[in-house]
């Protein structure tokens, strides 16, 4: 048995993977997904609204609509979110002991 609870704004997990943002909103590639690099974004479980900073970065982020839109494209290997990263980690240990 693993509990994992999720404390970070899940919107964290989505500044930690640029480039599913960019795919959902269909944006041109590298628009946003070039600032990947920079420290907040390095490291989005840091910053004190995540939503905020989401909202500024796409102009139309409302959270239960585009969450569902954002989700499909996350990388399970390519995100920044050290939450994100250890939560898979959990996943996966849980799928490498289930009979």
């Amino acid at each position: 048995v693993m509990i994992r609870i999720i404390c970070h704004e899940l919107e964290s997990w989505f500044l930690g993977n640029l480039a599913a943002v960019e795919k959902a909103y269909n944006m041109k590639p590298n628009s946003l997904s070039k600032q990947q690099s920079k420290k907040k974004y390095r490291n989005p479980d840091q910053l004190n609204s995540a939503k905020q900073e989401l909202k500024r970065l796409v102009n139309e982020y409302y959270p239960g609509i585009h969450s569902k839109k954002i989700a499909p494209y996350l990388s399970l290997t390519d995100n920044t979110s050290h939450s994100f990263q250890v939560f898979i980690k959990g996943i996966k240990h849980l799928l490498s002991v289930s009979p």
